[in-house]
């Protein structure tokens, strides 16, 4: 590959454009612009918040963890391990480590990228990396949908969480799960 005249180099998902830029630079260049590819469904800020937070706790940017955290991203539901390694051997068209995907999750976990739910399924941090206030996911039971919403301005939240004085009791609330259905089960329901 020659450094002095305009290269293109081809990915699967896009073409990026390289002009007068030494080999290794522009290596680099499309290996960022490969995961920019990558990306359409997470936006700017997302995307910017999750390599800022690897790169915090000094973990790299991986094809397997950019392609995991999309893979919950575009969930509307909370999946399994399972799941989301078959979704992610479905798209990377190669054999997907079972062990990566779990030890990935475990370090989102760590890092609050994703939450734990009690049923063994995993749901992306709508708040990246929050951990100033309690989330909150509204889960159904019968299409799977789980849907993060706001707790810090919600006082019905706020009443909830509240443990009255002289009950011996110091509370420490990560997250909460409610079950129950959605709008779309309920036949559309304004619930």
């Amino acid at each position: 590959m020659g450094t002095s005249s305009l290269e293109e180099i081809v990915f699967k998902e896009n073409y990026f454009k390289c002009n007068k830029v030494a080999t290794s630079n522009c290596n680099r260049f499309a290996f960022v612009s490969e995961f920019e590819a990558m990306n359409d469904s997470l936006s700017r800020s997302q995307q910017s918040q999750f390599q800022n937070l690897l790169k915090d706790f000094n973990l790299k940017l991986t094809r397997p963890r950019q392609q995991l955290f999309e893979v919950l991203v575009d969930s509307e539901r909370a999946m399994t391990p399972t799941e989301i390694y078959e979704v992610l051997e479905g798209q990377m068209g190669e054999s997907v480590d079972k062990v990566s995907v779990y030890r990935n999750l475990s370090q989102f976990e760590e890092l609050g990228l994703v939450h734990p739910l009690a049923e063994g399924t995993y749901k992306v941090c709508e708040h990246l990396n929050c951990r100033s206030h309690p989330h909150v996911i509204l889960s159904c039971e019968d299409c799977g949908e789980a849907r993060e919403i706001s707790s810090h301005n919600s006082q019905w939240i706020k009443g909830f969480l509240n443990v009255p004085q002289g009950v011996g009791f110091l509370k420490k609330v990560e997250l909460i799960t409610f079950k129950g259905r959605c709008m779309d089960c309920e036949g559309g329901v304004n619930l």
